[in-house]
Parts: C-alpha cells; structure tokens; sequence
C-alpha cells in the first residue's frame, strides 16, 4: 500500500512518545505598573478554566501571586487592580513545572475605557479548535470611515484563541484565514480552509467574543494496494482487487500510543480521538481507491483481504491530491 503524501505510522508514534503526558502545573508571577513597573499590592488575579469553578489570588507587597496545582488545559487569566485596565489574556498548561506568567497592568487614561477582542477558529466539519489560523482585525473611527485607525494580523494559539488587547471602544471587522491568500505568487500555500469575513463594521464598547467556524477545503487522496498473487507468485507485487480499505479522520493529542506500539500487528484507532465519520471503499481492478470530501487531518487507513497481512499507515491528504 502507497500513497505520496504517506507516512509511517510507526514514525509519527515515535515522534509523539517525545511529548510529555499532561500533568498538573503551578503558575506565578508578578502584577506590576507597566508604565513605572511598581508592584501593585492587592492585585486580584484570576484564573477560570471555563467549568465554572474560579480560581482567585491576591498580590503581595511585592506584587506576587501564585497557583499551585492546576489541572492541564486552557484558562482565562485575569488581573485587576484599581486605577488599572483589567488585563485579560489565554494560558493553557500541559506539564508539572512551574510556569512563570507577570502580568503588567495599563493606568486608565481618564475618560476612556479599554476593551479586549477575542476570537476562536474552530471546523465546521468536525467542531475541534484550530491553531494557527491568521486573524485580520481592523479598528475604524466611525462607521462611514473605511481608513481603518489601526490593523493587526494575530494567529490563534494551540486552543484557538487570539486575542487583541486593551483597544478603545471603536468600530471592528474581522477577517479569518487570510495569511494565504496574500502570499506571493512564488510561494506556493495551499489553504486549508477558505477565508471568512465580516466586513460590516461592528461597535465594540464591551469585553468581546467572535467565534469563526471555518469550512475546510476539502482533501482526496488515491490509495494504491499491491501484494503478491498466490495464484501467480512469479508475478511479484501485483496490484490487487478489492481490497477493504478504511480511512478514519483522528488527532494524536494529546499522544497515547504506548512504546513499541507495531502497525503491522496493533490497531492505531485505539489510541487516537476519532475526529471524522471512518469512510470505506474497495479498490478497483488496478488496486486503486480514491477517497474524496476529506477535511485537513491526520488520517488511519486501514486494509483488509482474507490471506494477507497490511500494515496501517497514516497519510495527511494535500488540498489537490
């Protein structure tokens, strides 16, 4: 079995057992006047991991504060201070060590109020969080201004998010996925997903979320199965007739495989969150399959004929195979 965007998957399980396990982990740090860079005294920090339970510790004299044993995961990391725009960013922890995040907080300007801008990418076809997903933004004085004030292209973090920070109340818009459509001709990008705007200019005067569910540019991929035929073993490897072929969309995050994990023998499935319906085909009369509709993932194929032994392979699909 081949393809030639193929690869062993007895190569990404090595690759995978280099990562550690999440664990618990323990955050400090400092709160301080990103102006004068004093401490500030009586901070309130905040750490929510979205499940409704806050967790909540006050800055010392010297402006420190600390967690200890918090769950690996995504968190809202908060800090307020009197006098102070309340600085709001995303951390997301997956190893027992200390991790070290100060928290610089802005003195309010007198009569203006900052706001923080969020955003989440996630798949249409499959709801998981995406990482790297350029995000346009664009601030305009008014709503006839079409000069934009300010712009920024943020990419989102391993949990999707990206966030613009302690910008005045304004006008917005948002622009996803744009990064590939404003390469050069000479570098060759192939998008995964198609871009999404929203052009309407939208007044911000509070704290906000924009979620942008993206859609995939769909993949295909051409298997190719071959073997020798018992009944012609002078023939070599011959391409066979159908051949049972299953592809199943996964992730390998966070890793799972266990050490000496053989894709001859072992099922990959069993150790990979399934993330896509497995679709099923058998090859034709030249050994050929050709799946097609398939969103951006990692995916486990898997073959099957009475007499034979095939390894599992992983394959990651381009956008035009």
């Amino acid at each position: 079995m081949n393809s030639s965007a193929s690869l062993l998957l007895r190569l990404v399980a090595v690759l995978l057992l280099l990562i550690p396990l999440a664990t618990a982990a323990e955050l400090r740090g400092r709160v301080s006047d990103s102006v004068t860079g004093k401490s500030l005294n009586g901070a309130v920090v905040t750490l929510n991991p979205g499940t409704g339970v806050l967790l909540t510790a006050t800055a010392d004299v010297f402006g420190r504060y600390t967690f200890t044993g918090i769950p690996a995961g995504g968190y809202f990391l908060q800090a307020a201070h009197p006098g102070y725009v309340t600085s709001t960013d995303i951390e997301s922890y997956t190893a027992a060590e200390l991790a070290v995040k100060d928290l610089p907080l802005t003195p309010v300007v007198p009569g203006e109020e900052r706001i923080d801008v969020f955003v989440q990418c996630f798949d249409t076809s499959t709801m998981r969080q995406l990482s790297g997903v350029p995000v346009h933004l664009e601030r305009f004085g008014g709503v006839n201004n079409n000069t934009a004030i300010e712009s920024v292209t943020l990419t989102t973090n391993t949990e999707g998010w990206a966030v613009w920070r302690s910008k005045p109340k304004s006008w917005f818009t948002f622009r996803f996925n744009s990064l590939a459509d404003e390469m050069p001709p000479t570098i060759k990008v192939k998008p995964q997903y198609f871009d999404l705007n929203r052009p309407t200019k939208v007044y911000l005067a509070t704290h906000h979320t924009a979620v942008a569910q993206l859609l995939p540019v769909k993949r295909s991929v051409k298997i190719t199965v071959t073997g020798p035929d018992p009944a012609r073993p002078e023939d070599g490897m011959v391409p066979l007739k159908g051949v049972y072929v299953e592809v199943q969309g996964v992730s390998f995050d966070p890793p799972t495989i266990p050490p000496g994990f053989d894709p001859l023998t072992g099922d990959a499935r069993l150790y990979a969150q399934h993330l896509f319906p497995p679709i099923e085909s058998r090859t034709d009369e030249n050994g050929e399959v050709t799946m097609k509709g398939l969103p951006p993932l990692i995916y486990i194929v898997t073959t099957k004929k009475p007499g034979y032994r095939t390894p599992q392979i992983a394959i990651v699909p381009d956008a035009n195979e």
